[in-house]
């Protein structure tokens, strides 16, 4: 599993995540769902890999939710969709909270 958490922008990546900013997590089947969020996130230079554990700056955090917004307007009702809208909700909720976000993999 992926797993999402809130941080503050001025916080240092901790050994551990703080359990009461979890946000949402995938598994490695929904997260190779995601491949054009990826490479898109790639050719931007912003790095969210399953196997490893990274951070994303607001920066990254509203260009991801752009581009996600522009795919799932474009794809058709399925699993695809669902977790296209699961990510979303991810950056959405990390846009409103004004916070960066942290992932770690288990």
């Amino acid at each position: 599993m992926l797993d999402f958490y809130y941080i503050e922008e001025e916080r240092v990546f901790p050994e551990e995540p703080d359990e009461d900013n979890y946000i949402n997590s995938f598994n490695l089947d929904e997260f190779k769902l995601l491949e054009k969020l990826i490479q898109y996130g790639k050719e931007k230079e912003i790095q969210l890999i399953f196997f490893d554990d990274s951070r994303l700056s607001k920066m990254d955090i509203l260009i991801l939710f752009d581009f996600c917004k522009t795919l799932i307007s474009n794809l058709k009702e399925d699993s695809t969709k669902e977790v296209y809208l699961k990510m979303y909700n991810v950056l959405d909720s990390s846009i409103k909270a004004n916070k960066e976000i942290i992932c770690f993999c288990d």
